[in-house]
C-alpha cells in the first residue's frame, strides 16, 4: 500500500499471518467502520481470537474448516512440503500463533467483500 488516508467509513484488509513450529497461512480479513491504524489491527486480530469468526468474513475461502453455521472451527496451516496442519479456532493459545497483522488495503466502505 502507497498511500494510507483513510476516510470516514472505510473498509480496511487486514493480512494476518498464523504460524506454529514451520506451519503457516496467510489470512485476509475485510473490516469496515470509522477506526484506523493500530484499532483496525486489533479488531482484526479480535475477530480471529474470539470465535466469532465467519466464513464470510475470509478473503481466502480455502484455508479454514467452517461448521454448518458457517462459524470458523480450524484455520489449515501448511508447511513446505504441503502438509496441512488444523489449528482448532477456539484454541486459548490462538493469539500464540499470530505473528503478523497488516493493513494491505484501504477503500470505500463495502467495496471490498470477503467471498463466501
Amino acid at each position: 500500500m502507497n498511500i494510507y488516508l483513510p476516510e470516514l467509513n472505510t473498509t480496511h484488509l487486514v493480512q494476518i499471518v498464523l504460524q506454529d513450529a514451520d506451519y503457516r497461512n496467510e489470512y485476509r480479513i475485510a473490516i469496515d467502520g470509522n477506526c484506523k491504524g493500530a484499532e483496525i489491527l486489533t479488531g482484526a486480530i479480535d475477530v480471529i481470537t474470539d470465535g466469532t469468526m465467519t466464513k464470510t468474513d475470509w478473503l481466502m475461502s480455502e484455508s479454514y474448516i467452517a461448521d454448518e453455521h458457517g462459524y470458523v472451527t480450524h484455520f489449515v496451516l501448511y508447511n513446505g512440503a504441503g502438509e496441512q496442519l488444523l489449528y482448532d479456532a477456539s484454541d486459548p493459545d490462538l493469539p500464540r500463533i499470530i505473528v503478523a497483522a497488516v493493513i494491505v488495503q484501504a477503500a470505500p466502505e463495502g467495496s471490498l467483500r470477503p467471498n463466501a
